[in-house]
């Protein structure tokens, strides 16, 4: 995942679990960049599938 997509995201799914305590856009934004940091394809498409969903 690239920048752009890793912000994209994060606003995606900070929009729909936001109102969670504990749970905000940089929390979010982390998760991803250790997803991304992984550099592994297949887990990166399953990201963007479940993306399509949100």
């Amino acid at each position: 995942m690239v920048n752009e997509d890793i912000n994209r995201y994060a606003d995606k799914i900070y929009a729909k679990v936001g109102n969670i305590p504990g749970i905000d856009r940089t929390f979010i934004q982390k998760c991803l960049l250790g997803i991304s940091s992984l550099n592994d394809q297949e887990v990166e498409n399953k990201i963007r599938q479940l993306m399509m969903f949100l």
